[in-house]
């Protein structure tokens, strides 16, 4: 009870003050007067055994929280470094497929070139063919059937 009225006191006392220097001296005062205190000894027993296990547990939740943030380090470091093979592997496999379409550009590109030489040689060659086939059509002689008697059944 005596702890009590001695932190209102310092609550109404905080209250009054207007400045700046008259705020520190009041936190002065105010430190002295905490340090007077002694906060165990003014505890019950069991208000004390509930501080104690709060203690405890939050000891325990320290523990778990560092345990935890280890495990998601070495999760993260498993999901990062498997990441990066697969990236080292996905641009190998781009490097060749590129490498692979270049190559076939080049050979379609070569023949291409060779079909339009061939063509143009061609062109020439069945312009004369076709001209040949009109001369011999021309040309042609007519035939003729010969009339054809019935056989006699032996």
């Amino acid at each position: 009870m005596a702890t009590r009225k001695k932190l209102e006191d310092i609550k109404t006392d905080l209250m009054k003050v207007k400045d700046l220097e008259s705020l520190k001296k009041e936190f002065h005062k105010l430190k002295k007067d905490l340090s007077k205190i002694d906060f165990r000894k003014e505890l019950t027993t069991e208000t004390n055994k509930r501080l104690k296990q709060a203690e405890k547990n939050y000891a325990q939740i320290g523990k778990e929280i560092s345990k935890l943030q280890k495990q998601v380090d070495q999760e993260i470091e498993k999901t990062v470094s498997f990441l990066r093979k697969a990236k080292t592997e996905a641009q190998k496999s781009v490097r060749k497929v590129a490498q692979t379409a270049e190559t076939e550009r080049k050979r379609i590109s070569k023949e291409l070139k060779k079909a339009g030489t061939k063509k143009k040689a061609s062109k020439k060659k069945t312009t004369a063919k076709k001209t040949a086939a009109k001369k011999k059509t021309v040309t042609k002689k007519k035939v003729t059937k010969k009339a054809t008697t019935p056989r006699k059944k032996a």
